[in-house]
């Protein structure tokens, strides 16, 4: 319980998949089609720097570009994730005042909904 498969980063306002990224959608795909029973709760997130509502939707943008990557890419089921928008409202650093500090809460983390 609690255990992760795999986080994804983002740039400041951005939704875009970034390619160095890309090994870990990999990881997620490779687990998943190892585990075809296995679904997977997909968590957006953001920094602090803008309003709760831009933020949510933010996340809800990040999300949705994780999953459709996968989808895409690696012919995953669609109805194997699990979407979750969360801001700022979960971050790793939650009075992050420096950039890498930021960065980290720019986030899309991928873990098992049913294991």
């Amino acid at each position: 319980a609690g255990w992760t498969l795999s986080m994804i980063f983002f740039d400041l306002d951005k939704s875009d998949i970034k390619p160095e990224m890309v090994p870990e959608l990999y990881h997620v795909a490779t687990v998943m089609k190892k585990f075809p029973d296995l679904t997977v709760n997909v968590k957006g997130h953001t920094d602090v720097r803008h309003k709760e509502d831009y933020n949510l939707n933010l996340s809800e943008e990040r999300t949705a570009a994780a999953i459709a990557y996968l989808v895409e890419k690696y012919g995953i089921a669609q109805e194997r994730f699990t979407p979750g928008f969360f801001g700022e409202g979960d971050n790793l650093f939650p009075d992050a005042k420096k950039e890498n500090e930021h960065s980290l809460n720019r986030r899309v983390e991928f873990s098992p909904a049913n294991y």
